[in-house]
């Protein structure tokens, strides 16, 4: 089945044309149309696979598929640069062309434009123009003063110039409308093709396709550009207003607890001075209280 795919891209193909760019449209498009033979071919590798999954044979086919499927991943995920080049080498082509065709004529209306200027009488003119394949000059003209008539075919030459220049089709004329459109639908059908054949692909060890390991790869590297972005944003008016009144609330705050803590400390501070002194007079009463009544007892012995 996949020599009956090569066959059939190879007939396309031929003869090889590799700087052509429809050559390479044509190249892509055979890929693309015959993708369902390469599909059909690896489903049912891995569908011998399945029916026997713990033989050396369904260990193989399963291999084999993945192999395939991996070299055909990458093959139509080659196909976009490929109709990426495809397209602007064309584009550049008819481009070129466009401008060389645009060149002639207004080569060639310089030529007549010089001719008509360098004419000095109206036969001469005539004879001039029948030579340059110019706006022709009939016999009823000759009576137009000169320089009216030089005018006139002046002006003549420019409406013609204006005429073959906008006839010029360029890369926007439906002409071409039909290739962008068929390079347009191989593009869908490659990516198509690829992310196909990325799912086909098995992961022993991670027990997942190769699709949804470059998905898991993507989203991790998605968030981490997200979070690079996000640190790097600056903090609108707003927020830093905020965060201002903020913090000078806390020190706000924090200036009120110290100056509590200070009157508190203080306030204990008077009180234990208050309580020394109190103490001190009552050791003072205390001690007189004992020296009377030391003396009243030696009194009494007397």
């Amino acid at each position: 089945m996949f020599a009956l795919f090569l066959v059939d891209v190879a007939a396309d193909l031929l003869p090889p044309q590799p700087l052509d760019p429809l050559w390479l449209l044509r190249a892509a498009t055979a890929l693309v149309n015959a993708l369902s033979i390469p599909v059909v071919g690896v489903l049912f590798l891995h569908l011998a696979a399945a029916l026997a999954p713990l033989t050396d044979l369904g260990q193989l086919c399963r291999t084999w598929a993945s192999r395939v499927a991996t070299w055909l991943a990458l093959v139509f995920l080659l196909l976009l640069p490929l109709l990426g080049f495809a397209t602007w080498r064309g584009i550049s082509n008819v481009q070129a062309a466009v401008n060389e065709r645009v060149e002639l004529v207004n080569r060639n209306a310089d030529r007549v434009r010089a001719a008509i200027r360098k004419a000095s009488t109206p036969k001469e003119l005539q004879q001039f123009m029948v030579a340059e394949q110019g706006p022709s000059v009939s016999a009823e003209e000759f009576n137009t003063p000169l320089p009216t008539l030089k005018k006139s075919k002046l002006l003549l030459v420019k409406q013609i110039q204006s005429f073959y220049t906008n006839q010029i089709p360029g890369v926007k004329n439906k002409t071409y409308e039909p290739i962008f459109i068929q390079t347009l639908r191989t593009t869908l059908l490659a990516l198509a093709g690829s992310a196909g054949f990325a799912a086909l692909v098995w992961n022993p060890k991670r027990q997942q396709s190769l699709l949804r390991m470059l998905l898991d790869y993507n989203a991790k590297i998605n968030a981490r550009i997200a979070y690079k972005f996000r640190s790097l944003k600056p903090v609108s008016d707003d927020k830093g207003r905020n965060s201002r009144l903020m913090q000078k609330s806390r020190n706000t705050k924090r200036q009120t607890l110290v100056r509590n803590q200070r009157e508190i400390e203080q306030s204990e501070r008077e009180r234990s001075k208050v309580l020394a002194k109190f103490a001190q007079g009552r050791e003072k009463k205390k001690k007189k209280e004992l020296d009377r009544q030391k003396k009243l007892d030696q009194d009494r012995k007397n």
